[in-house]
């Protein structure tokens, strides 16, 4: 999570290939060789169907985005329930 990122959101590098993964979005793959700038997603190209899978399953395997976003909301909730109960808000 950071600043300006609405749900977890992560990245894995492998090779000349970027895989960008944020929760509830499409996923992201760029050439970064070929395409240093990002500017073409390759993730929707079949070509690249087995690559996407590889690195989407790397960073799922290590990362669990759902969880991440329970937490943020479950310390959001206690924050303001304490906010509330302190006459804070």
């Amino acid at each position: 999570m950071a600043h300006g990122v609405a749900r977890p959101t992560a990245m894995l590098r492998r090779g000349r290939y970027k895989l960008n993964h944020s929760l509830g979005d499409p996923p992201e793959l760029y050439d970064i060789e070929a395409d240093p700038k990002e500017f073409d997603d390759l993730a929707h190209d079949p070509k690249h169907a087995s690559t996407v899978a590889d690195l989407q399953g790397r960073l799922l395997s290590a990362w669990d985005p759902e969880a991440i976003e329970e937490q943020v909301l479950q310390s959001q909730r206690e924050r303001l329930l304490i906010e509330r109960a302190a006459g804070l808000s």
